[in-house]
C-alpha cells in the first residue's frame, strides 16, 4: 500500500519511526477488532499464548546471547510463523548438535534481518529510520494493543486459563491481568 502511494506521489517520504509505530499499532488494533478476535475468549487465549511464547523465548535464549525486546519483536514480525517454527526446531534439535542448530538459526535470522534493512524501497519510504527496529519493546508488538482492546471489552482483570493434562496436572495460562478463578484452586 505504501509503495503504491509513493509511486502515485501521494506519500511524503521518508516516514518517521514514530509514524511507522503508530501505523503498526493501528493495524494491530484493526486485526484485534476482526474475527477471530471479535470473540473475547479467543482474544484472551491468544493473549495468554503470546505471553507464554515471549516468556519461553526469553527463558531459553537468555543464557546464550544478549536478548532484548527488539530481537524478540523482530523474530515475531519478520515472517513470524516460519521463524517461530525454525526457532523451536533449533531449540528442540533433531538428535544432532543442538548448539550448532541454534547458531545456524541465529546466523540465518541475522542475514534475513540485514537484507530486510538494506531493501531499497524500505530505505526510500522509511529513510534512516529503516535501520532502526520498528519495535523497541515487545509490548508494542501485541501486548499494548491487546490490553487496550481487552479494556474496551471490560475484560480486565480476567481469569487464569487452566488446561488439565495427564494425571490431572494443571497448566496455567495467564498474564499480569489475571486473577484465580473458579477453575483453579491453589
Amino acid at each position: 500500500m505504501l509503495l503504491r502511494e509513493y509511486e502515485a506521489g501521494r506519500l511524503t517520504v521518508p516516514i518517521t519511526l514514530r509514524t511507522r509505530q503508530q501505523m503498526y499499532h493501528d493495524i494491530q488494533t484493526r486485526i484485534l477488532q476482526n474475527p477471530p478476535f471479535t470473540n473475547t475468549t479467543a482474544l484472551l487465549a491468544t493473549h495468554h499464548c503470546m505471553h507464554l511464547l515471549v516468556s519461553y523465548i526469553r527463558y531459553t535464549m537468555g543464557s546464550e546471547i544478549e536478548i532484548d525486546d527488539s530481537w524478540i519483536s523482530s523474530l515475531l514480525t519478520v515472517a513470524p510463523f516460519g521463524r517461530i517454527v525454525e526457532f523451536f526446531s533449533a531449540e528442540i534439535g533433531d538428535g544432532g548438535n543442538q548448539r550448532m542448530q541454534r547458531k545456524d538459526f541465529m546466523y540465518s535470522f541475522h542475514r534475513d534481518m540485514t537484507a530486510h534493512r538494506k531493501d531499497h524501497m524500505n530505505s526510500v519510504i522509511f529513510g534512516r529510520s529503516s535501520d532502526q527496529n520498528i519495535h523497541t519493546s515487545v509490548r508494542e508488538l501485541w501486548f499494548d494493543a491487546a490490553r487496550t482492546e481487552l479494556a474496551s471489552r471490560q475484560a480486565l482483570p480476567h481469569e487464569i486459563e487452566v488446561a488439565w493434562c495427564w494425571n490431572s496436572i494443571p497448566i496455567l495460562f495467564g498474564c499480569a491481568d489475571c486473577q484465580p478463578g473458579e477453575g483453579w484452586r491453589a
